[in-house]
């Protein structure tokens, strides 16, 4: 028994001398006597993992468990003021004033983030400069001291930044800093390229030498700034959603190429593709991301695969083409609305919510249309309220005179099943036979559809 009970007390301290905890400790002026929460990171993806209170010095603490990832960790003030820190197993102490506690920080201890705040400096002030001397070196006579001075000094900048990162690979391979600094890095640039040479180079090589591999660095926001930033060489303000999504297909499928080796990295890029695409309604992308991505076979997470399986078949079933499902409903003055008894060239079919704000900006802006061209046009706008009250107030007010739906039961309505609806406002517009012809996404697509 002796034996037992010692070989227990034994395993004990054993099991707690492997169990390590980290302290981070800051002390933010002017942030006194307040609520303070700890996130980390997945992709874009924001969890609150800690709270806890300042005191009167604007002193606090968080404790970092050794089962926590290594990664970027976020203290929140306010919405707009955060402090982003690195977790590599080492304790966190700083100092902050709290008005810009990000640029003003202090690093009292720890390696990692002292390399952190450094190396943010040196991108930052790199990009700034650069950003400047670019427009010189595009709009300066090129003939001249002035200028010349202004190309080396691009030359220079970038070659600056370009051997700081060099000596973190070197010297610092093992940081975290580093994974964020290489996967970051963006191409050499040659100021005696004009400003549209220089774009198209840097979309050319924008991930040369760049690794999909490291899943430790989806705890942290740089995969996701990575594809934002890429995406961004494909707009054009003068493209037509059409034109916009086609060009999108093509920044997705470099992409899901870079990332198609390893298969938690893949996952995160494909779903994240799919919700930013979602949240614009361009359906044409998501459809081509789910036809080519292979993420069935690749998913790792099952009830995601899952989810994502549900909402490309109702995107192939609400494809532009296909027919409308019948809507059979009562309107809030407890007429029966049958869809395929409407006899009018176009029906625009608006799912919605009076606790959405786009939406409420949005339906008034449509009423003048719906009124000019009320012989040809209706709208059966289907509301995903739950309180009478809000949507009632919201009817009255407005006065929207088309054909009003509401069960209040939410996203469980009938037609929301129906139409696969996942996000508020969507609209589809059917020609007279309720094929579907349109999923506009303004009120300008609106009135041209009709046309």
């Amino acid at each position: 028994m002796l034996k037992r009970i010692l070989f227990f007390v034994l395993f004990i301290i054993s099991s707690l001398s492997f169990s390590q905890n980290y302290s981070l400790i800051g002390v933010i002026e002017n942030y006194t006597n307040s609520k303070l929460y700890l996130a980390d990171f997945y992709g874009d993806q924001k969890n609150i993992v800690d709270s806890t209170m300042s005191d009167k010095t604007g002193k606090f603490e968080f404790t970092f468990s050794d089962k926590m990832p290594i990664g970027q960790y976020r203290i929140l003030l306010t919405a707009q003021n955060f402090i982003d820190v690195i977790f590599n197993k080492e304790n966190i102490q700083f100092i902050t004033s709290g008005l810009s506690p990000n640029e003003d920080i202090k690093i009292i201890s720890s390696n990692e983030n002292r390399l952190y705040y450094a190396y943010i400096y040196q991108r930052n002030m790199c990009q700034f400069k650069t950003d400047i001397l670019s427009d010189l070196v595009n709009y300066y006579p090129e003939h001249g001291d002035f200028y010349l001075t202004a190309k080396n000094e691009y030359i220079s900048i970038q070659k600056k930044f370009s051997d700081f990162v060099d000596d973190l690979i070197k010297n610092k391979p093992e940081s975290f800093v580093t994974r964020i600094a290489t996967f970051e890095r963006k191409p050499y640039l040659n100021p005696d390229l004009s400003a549209a040479e220089r774009q198209l180079y840097t979309k050319s090589h924008f991930f040369d030498n760049i690794n999909f591999n490291d899943t430790l660095l989806l705890h942290s926001n740089v995969i996701s700034s990575k594809i934002v930033s890429y995406l961004s060489f494909y707009q054009n303000k003068s493209f037509t959603k059409e034109q916009l999504e086609n060009s999108f297909i093509q920044a997705v499928d470099t992409l899901m190429l870079k990332a198609f080796d390893n298969e938690k990295v893949y996952e995160f890029v494909v779903e994240y593709l799919i919700k930013g695409f979602d949240s614009f309604g361009f359906n044409k992308v998501i459809l081509h991301i789910a036809e080519y991505s292979g993420l069935g076979e690749k998913c790792v997470n099952k009830k995601r695969k899952s989810e994502l399986g549900k909402r490309i078949e109702g995107l192939k079933k609400m494809a532009i083409g296909n027919q409308a499902p019948e809507i059979i409903a009562s309107d809030i003055n407890g007429n029966k609305v049958i869809l395929s008894e409407i006899k009018k060239e176009n029906t625009l079919v608006i799912f919605w919510s009076s606790s959405c704000p786009h939406c409420t900006k949005f339906l008034p802006r449509l009423k003048n249309i719906y009124n000019n061209n009320k012989s040809n046009f209706e709208i059966i706008a289907i509301s995903l309220d739950t309180s009478q009250t809000a949507y009632m107030d919201n009817i009255n007010k407005n006065k929207y005179n088309w054909i009003n739906v509401c069960d209040f039961i939410g996203w469980d309505t009938k037609p929301a099943k129906d139409y696969s609806v996942y996000a508020t406002p969507i609209m589809y517009l059917l020609d007279k036979n309720n094929k579907i012809i349109g999923q506009p996404s303004s009120v300008g697509e609106v009135k041209e559809s009709i046309k």
